[in-house]
This record gives structure tokens, C-alpha cells and sequence, in this order.
């Protein structure tokens, strides 16, 4: 018992002491200085890091809801466009039909033609404001194109830069674009107009 006493103390006294640890020391102002821009720092990261994600995300979004549009918008303008000039196309068959028959009564093919004149310009018409609608959508987009900001500007952005809009670009996107919704919507109101012109001007061969 004696022997282990004695061992015991010699090898407490062989350790070097331990250094004493240093969690509650005063920290100087320098290091709270350089503590607090590096998390100032961090903080700015994080923010702007967020910020391009934001701005991906939302030009992503944007850029899709476009082709959308510009998909449902282009079916609408070949729908009326077809509309109008196959019904331009079946009036022409007819009417040429019609007068090469042998048996024709001229007096009464002449009264059908002149009741189908109404409707043939109406389906002009209507075909003719479908190809002034794609010449507007054409003109609508380039200005879109142009409204939207690059790379430069987007990255001024990011860092506090306002961007600057083309002068009355928005005007003109909203202008154009209700003036192509209105003449579209022109286009298929003549059609329907034509068509009931056509079955009206058939009343002269007895059908009603």
C-alpha cells in the first residue's frame, strides 16, 4: 500500500500541468471587430446568393408562361386564319361549280352570287385581320425582347442598381397586344357573319 502511495505521487509530479482553458477570456476589439464583418460578410453572401436564385427562378417562370401564351395565342390566329380562308375557298368551289353546270338558270345562279358577295367579304376580311394580327404579334414580341434587361443590368440589379426600362415600353406591350385580341377577335366574329350570310343567301334556291 505504501509502494503504490509513493508511485502515485511520483507520476502526478512527472505530468506537466495543464493549460487552463480560455471559453470565458475577454476577447480584444480588434477580434470582435474582424468577428462581426466576417458574419457581416456571410450575411451578404447568403443575401445576394439568394437573390440569383430568386431571379432565376422568377425569369424561368416568366420565360415559361411566354411559350405558353405564345403557343395558345398562335393556335387562336392559324385557327381563324384556316376558318376564313377555307371558307373563301369553299365559296370559290361552289360558285365555279355552279356555272359550269349545263342546265344552269343564270337568273337565279346570278341571285346566289350576288347574296354570297356579302360573305366573301367577310371571310376577306377575317382572313386579312389574322395576317395583321401575326405582323402585330411580330412587332409585340421584338418589344418584349427588347424590354427585358441582360446580363449587365441584371447583375447592377443584384447589387443595388435600379435597371432602366425602355421608354414607354410598356404602352406599346399593352397597346399592341389588346389591338392583336381585339382584330383576332374580329377575325372569328366575321367568320360567323360570313356563315350566316351563307345559309341566309341560300334562301333564294328554296332553303331555309
Amino acid at each position: 500500500m505504501i509502494g503504490l502511495s509513493v508511485s502515485d505521487d511520483k507520476a502526478k509530479s512527472t505530468n506537466p500541468p495543464r493549460p487552463k482553458a480560455k471559453f470565458f477570456d475577454a476577447v480584444d476589439g480588434g477580434e470582435l471587430l474582424k468577428i462581426r464583418e466576417q458574419s457581416r460578410l456571410h450575411i451578404n453572401e447568403r443575401y445576394l446568393l439568394a437573390l440569383e436564385k430568386y431571379a432565376d427562378q422568377i425569369a424561368a417562370e416568366r420565360i415559361k408562361a411566354s411559350e405558353y401564351s405564345k403557343e395558345h395565342g398562335s393556335l387562336f390566329i392559324r385557327t381563324v386564319f384556316l376558318l376564313n380562308g377555307g371558307a373563301i375557298i369553299a365559296l370559290l368551289t361552289f360558285v365555279s361549280a355552279m356555272f359550269g353546270k349545263t342546265d344552269l338558270n343564270v337568273l337565279l345562279a346570278i341571285t346566289l352570287g350576288k347574296k354570297l358577295v356579302p360573305a366573301f367579304y367577310c371571310f376577306a376580311g377575317g382572313l386579312a385581320a389574322a395576317a395583321l394580327v401575326t405582323g402585330l404579334g411580330f412587332f409585340n414580341w421584338r418589344v418584349v425582347a427588347d424590354s427585358y434587361a441582360g446580363p449587365g443590368p441584371i447583375f447592377d440589379w443584384i447589387h443595388n442598381k435600379p435597371i432602366e426600362q425602355p421608354p414607354n415600353a410598356n404602352k406599346l406591350i399593352q397597346g399592341t397586344y389588346w389591338i392583336a385580341v381585339t382584330i383576332v377577335v374580329g377575325s372569328l366574329v366575321a367568320f360567323i357573319a360570313g356563315a350566316y350570310l351563307v345559309t341566309t343567301a341560300f334562301s333564294v334556291l328554296g332553303i331555309e
